[in-house]
């Protein structure tokens, strides 16, 4: 993994390489820090101080993320790592960094505050389209301003983690509706990639008023159902272009665009970037 360390202990880590089998394990210390970790393509098992954890897309062939935290040195023995390519895409900072902005919502804050504790969450647009940033942006020759952008961009990744970590942990939704968020996200995942799946399809699947579902989803995810399943269909043909498995036009196509122009300009608005600088940014497999 390259790496690159800023003022403040900030660091940016990418790797995107192939790892057809895994590696053999090995074992290194860390200091104290909070960390956040994408991963976009591969599998990897490790333990920090005897407890393990394991990132894999391997059976949901999407991104899978993690947020942890560490107050005290600990040890890093890794046990399995292999992608074809293996991508990953990962920040860190020292515990007490301030983050003014952020206080109260993420690391930092009483919600993650112990040593080793952790949270899994599915990433959003704005987390992937702040990565793919950074893989687009990776390079061993940067003068003085393309290191400071490169830092923003780690900097806009890290605080579009902390914006999916707390609202994948907002305490405002009540435990009685959690059977009804999983009806919601179950019907989605399944029908993705169905042109008539809408925020009134999608009512009606889950049994619940286009009311109930609106508020539903605004307390939850942030956004109303229509614009998140718009984003989960923008992620997925983002994945599909970083994985050179799908033109712009096909990529136009999974996100429901019969337009790529118009696709183009929905995904630039989205991600801060064109479909075609994600194509240029991965010559071989992504």
């Amino acid at each position: 993994m390259t790496v690159n360390l800023y003022p403040g202990d900030f660091r940016i880590g990418v790797y995107n390489e192939e790892v057809p089998t895994s590696l053999a394990p090995s074992e290194r210390r860390l200091t104290p820090k909070q960390m956040f970790m994408l991963l976009l393509n591969g599998h990897q098992k490790f333990c920090i101080d005897d407890q393990e954890f394991t990132l894999s897309t391997e059976e949901r062939q999407r991104p899978v993320a993690m947020m942890i935290r560490l107050e005290k040195n600990s040890t890093l023995k890794m046990l399995e790592c292999r992608g074809r390519p293996f991508s990953k895409v990962a920040v860190s900072i020292a515990p007490r960094w301030p983050l003014r902005e952020e206080r109260g919502t993420g690391l930092g804050s009483d919600s993650l505050s112990q040593h080793l504790e952790h949270r899994f969450l599915e990433p959003d647009t704005q987390v992937l389209g702040s990565a793919t940033a950074l893989l687009a942006a990776r390079s061993p020759q940067r003068d003085t301003l393309g290191e400071l952008a490169y830092m923003s961009d780690g900097i806009n990744f890290y605080r579009a983690a902390l914006s999916a970590c707390t609202m994948g942990a907002a305490p405002s939704v009540r435990s009685n509706r959690r059977p009804a968020l999983d009806r919601v996200r179950e019907h989605v995942a399944r029908h993705l990639g169905d042109p008539q799946l809408n925020a009134l399809s999608l009512s009606r699947a889950c049994a619940l008023s286009p009311r109930t579902l609106q508020r539903l989803c605004q307390e939850h995810f942030g956004q109303g159902p229509a614009d998140f399943i718009r984003s989960r269909r923008m992620a997925l043909a983002l994945s599909a272009l970083r994985d050179q498995s799908a033109s712009v036009s096909q990529a136009a196509f999974i996100a429901g665009y019969s337009s790529p122009s118009n696709f183009s300009t929905a995904f630039k608005r989205e991600f801060g970037f064109s479909p075609r600088l994600v194509l240029r940014s991965c010559p071989g497999p992504c």
